[in-house]
């Protein structure tokens, strides 16, 4: 059983190695995958199916080729071995900013709102002053309104930025697991 999902596995991950290579310049995989960067991603509750053959996609993520400027999606089955390319840092980031404005963002969402021109170098460096004071101070209140104020500022910039790459008819959803507020049927929500 193992052995066939092992299976299963590496040839979902040729196949999408093989549409990398196929959308890029370069035609070797090592040269191709620094040809790509990641541009955005969504989530499907009932997702398609991915191009590397797997049935159950939920999550995908956009790549965009900064040569050519060529978009490629894959799910997240097809992502998770390409740790540089699959944002899973930012994708954490805007599922658990969605939720606390607060929350420290990673060194990888930063350095995409630099990217972007959201933020600046300064700006970087007095978040992390900030939050050099420890995540814990930030919740307890420790920090003055104003620091909290930029801190909320900083995430939100990231916030907008990653809404803005959000295909047209798509959205991101959060996790059942992560949702305070499920939705409810009409029954539901009357009895409560």
């Amino acid at each position: 059983m193992n052995r066939q999902i092992m299976a299963d596995q590496a040839a979902r991950e040729q196949a999408f190695n093989e549409r990398l290579v196929q959308h890029s310049e370069a035609k070797e995989l090592s040269a191709a995958r620094k040809e790509w960067k990641w541009h955005a991603f969504y989530t499907e509750e009932d997702g398609e199916p991915c191009p590397c053959g797997y049935q159950y996609r939920t999550s995908t993520v956009i790549l965009l080729n900064q040569i050519n400027g060529a978009k490629l999606d894959g799910g997240m089955c097809c992502m998770h071995h390409l740790p540089d390319l699959n944002g899973k840092a930012l994708i954490d980031a805007y599922l658990h900013a969605r939720l606390v404005l607060e929350i420290t963002l990673p060194p990888e969402a930063l350095q995409l709102c630099l990217e972007e021109k959201l933020i600046d170098a300064g700006q970087i460096r007095i978040y992390r002053d900030i939050l050099s004071v420890g995540v814990q101070r930030l919740h307890n209140r420790i920090l003055s309104p104003k620091q909290v104020g930029f801190v909320r500022f900083v995430n939100y910039q990231f916030l907008k930025l990653i809404r803005s790459r959000i295909p047209e008819g798509r959205s991101i959803t959060l996790p059942s697991f992560m949702n305070p507020f499920p939705q409810r049927t009409r029954r539901e929500r009357l009895r409560y």
